[in-house]
C-alpha cells in the first residue's frame, strides 16, 4: 500500500546519503500517510479494518480491495460466526448480579463431613452455576461478621504497608494509590490467616455453598474421593 511504498522510499533515502532536507520531505508524507490509516489501541486493526471494507465491496484510502483481502474477510467472517452470542447472566432490580439463598448442610452432619447428599440448596442456583460458571449466594456471613474481616484485612493492609514505608490509610483515600495494581487491591499474599479471616473459612454456611458448588461436578472432578466429599 501507499504507507509501506512510502516507508520503502525513506529507508532507500536514508541508505543512499541524501539530503536531511530530502529525507525529512518524505518522512513527513510517511506520517501523513499513517495518519490516514491510525485507529485507537484496542480498535479494529488495520488489516481488519480493510477486511471489513473489502467484504463490502469497498475500498480504503490505499485502495486495499483486492481478492485477497476479501478472501482474508470471509475467513474472519466465518470465524467470528462460530463464536456462541453472548450470554448475559440476570441482574436483580439494582443491577447487580442475581443472588440465591445460602445452601445449608442437614442437620446432624459435621460441615467437614458433608457429601452431596447432606447439602440443601436452591436448584437455580445450581443451574446458575452451571450455566455460567460462578454462582452468588446471599447472607452466607452476618454484617458483623464481614465488618469485623474488613477492619481486618484493613489492619492487615495498613501494617503490611507501614513496614514497606508506604503511607496506607483506610479513612484516606488519597492514600489509596500505595495498594498494589497486580493484585487489584487486594493483600499481596494469596491468602491472609487473621482470625476472623480463619473463622470464616469454617463457617459452616461457607462450607455449605462450597459443598453445593462442587457436589454438582461430576464424580471424580471435585472433592475426595468419589468427588463427593468436602473435608479437609
Amino acid at each position: 500500500d501507499d504507507y509501506h511504498r512510502q516507508l520503502l522510499v525513506v529507508r532507500r533515502l536514508h541508505d543512499a546519503g541524501a539530503s536531511r532536507e530530502r529525507v525529512a520531505a518524505a518522512a513527513a508524507t510517511l506520517r501523513a500517510l499513517k495518519a490516514k490509516t491510525w485507529v485507537p489501541r484496542g480498535t479494529t486493526s488495520r488489516k481488519k479494518k480493510r477486511a471489513k471494507l473489502a467484504a463490502g465491496g469497498l475500498q480504503d484510502a490505499s485502495g486495499a480491495g483486492d481478492d485477497a483481502t476479501a478472501a482474508t474477510a470471509a475467513t474472519d467472517a466465518r470465524a467470528v460466526a462460530t463464536y456462541p452470542p453472548p450470554d448475559l447472566p440476570p441482574v436483580d432490580a439494582d443491577g447487580f448480579v442475581l443472588a440465591f439463598d445460602a445452601p445449608s448442610i442437614a442437620p446432624g452432619v459435621e460441615p467437614s463431613n458433608a457429601r452431596a447428599e447432606d447439602v440443601r440448596v436452591d436448584a437455580d442456583a445450581i443451574a446458575h452455576w452451571r450455566r455460567y460458571g460462578f454462582v452468588v449466594f446471599r447472607d452466607v456471613l452476618t454484617r458483623e461478621e464481614c465488618a469485623a474481616t474488613r477492619d481486618e484485612i484493613w489492619d492487615y493492609l495498613e501494617a503490611t504497608h507501614r513496614h514497606r514505608g508506604a503511607a496506607l490509610s483506610r479513612d484516606d483515600a488519597n492514600t489509596w494509590h500505595a495498594l498494589s495494581s497486580d493484585t487489584y487491591g487486594l493483600a499481596p499474599e494469596p491468602s491472609v490467616f487473621t482470625p476472623r479471616c480463619v473463622m470464616n473459612r469454617q463457617n459452616p454456611k461457607v462450607i455449605a455453598c462450597l459443598a453445593a458448588a462442587l457436589s454438582s461436578f461430576p464424580d471424580g472432578d471435585a472433592g475426595d474421593g468419589g468427588g463427593d466429599g468436602f473435608g479437609g
